[in-house]
């Protein structure tokens, strides 16, 4: 998050307001893929490394064995909440096409993700349901896990990749509405 997302979010708010998104828009390349690599903050990304020490310490003091099904779910279903989380972002952003001083739109992923920061499993029912399906926090987040520890069935897997995948196209069909409606720094 803070080597792509919070730095490209930065940059996107101010080119909807200065007109710059206007070069990005004329490009013979994927407008969200420009504006998703607009600004990268590299030394950031030695966090994943962190994360996965990490997770292999947390594996092995917990005494869970890890087989090769449960990695591959792990593996599957954390770039699912990847995309989850990348498509809350596309989501938000797409907004500022319609509220043009929508900087608040990092605070707001900033809030949706520490809901995140605790298992689904806390929460009562139906705010699990909402954090689960509604706004998917939870397959980013719980679910990974709950792969790793080969707690879900193959059938709860191909689930929630589909979670993933819905949710990055309902992003991408958000995307493409407000660079619909998006008149340029002329208007």
């Amino acid at each position: 998050m803070a080597a792509l997302i919070w730095p490209a979010t930065e940059k996107f708010n101010a080119s909807v307001r200065d007109g710059s998104l206007d070069y990005t828009l004329i490009q013979p390349a994927d407008s969200l893929l420009l504006v998703s690599i607009s600004r990268v903050v590299v030394w950031r990304v030695w966090e994943l490394g962190l994360a996965a020490v990490l997770m292999i310490v947390g594996v092995r003091m917990s005494g869970g064995v890890t087989n090769l099904q449960s990695l591959g779910s792990f593996l599957l279903l954390m770039v699912s909440g990847a995309i989850v989380i990348y498509s809350l972002w596309v989501a938000l952003i797409a907004l500022t096409f319609w509220f043009v001083k929508f900087d608040n739109n990092v605070t707001i992923l900033q809030a949706l993700l520490d809901s995140g920061r605790y298992p689904a499993t806390i929460y009562p029912p139906w705010l699990r349901l909402i954090v689960t399906y509604l706004v998917p926090i939870a397959v980013a987040t719980t679910v990974p896990l709950q792969g790793l520890r080969g707690d879900l069935a193959a059938a709860q897997v191909a689930l929630f990749l589909a979670v993933g995948a819905l949710s990055f196209t309902l992003a991408r069909q958000i995307w493409k509405a407000g660079v619909k409606r998006y008149s340029g720094a002329s208007s």
